[in-house]
């Protein structure tokens, strides 16, 4: 395979990656156009797994930002429904001790 197939190859996995059908199929489709069919079975899956995690790094490049917000709003989001339950429990035994010991009288 020179660089031009592989070339090709990473662009229809690129292009393909985003449809419901799987861009796997769509690289050993062009691999056969290209005539590419005497690549060696495992070669060919070492190059698919690497064109596939390409794609990924791209989609985590791409979407660093949205992934960051969504990761603190996660993280945040429980641990102040964490201390939210605790603060609560706080605040039953503090008005519980406050109503036990401190009667207003009027």
């Amino acid at each position: 395979m020179n660089l031009f197939d592989a070339l090709i190859l990473g662009i229809v996995q690129g292009l393909t990656e985003f449809l419901p059908i799987s861009s796997s199929a769509h690289v050993q489709i062009a691999q056969s156009i290209l005539g590419l069919g005497s690549i060696p079975k495992p070669q060919l899956t070492a190059f698919i797994a690497t064109i596939q995690l390409g794609t990924e790094l791209a989609v985590l490049i791409y979407f660093w930002r949205d992934i960051l917000n969504a990761s603190v709003f996660i993280f945040f989001h429980i641990i102040v429904s964490y201390f939210n339950n605790y603060f609560l429990i706080y605040l039953c035994g503090v008005f519980h001790i406050n109503s036990k010991y401190h009667h207003k009288t009027f």
